[in-house]
């Protein structure tokens, strides 16, 4: 799976059923829970386990801690 580069606005969750954006009260709000720098690089630890993190090729999304390690691994 690939890193989603951060949006500059947020799409509301879409309803595959119809093709119109989901209810509100179907998707709990994402919250933040931790944000800081480890080794220079800032993030965004997310409430449903994504973490945003500024990479040299911009700000990446990643789906988990697990794929972004992976991220740093390849690149190194």
């Amino acid at each position: 799976m690939l890193p989603q580069r951060r949006s500059a606005r947020a799409l509301p969750p879409f309803n595959e059923s119809n093709g119109s954006p989901a209810p509100n009260e179907e998707q709990p709000a994402v919250t933040v829970l931790k944000s800081g720098v480890v080794d220079g690089m800032a993030y965004s630890l997310y409430s449903d386990g994504s973490i945003e993190a500024q990479m040299p090729e911009g700000m990446m999304r990643f789906a988990s801690i697990d794929e972004l390690r992976a991220h740093l691994d390849q690149r190194a």
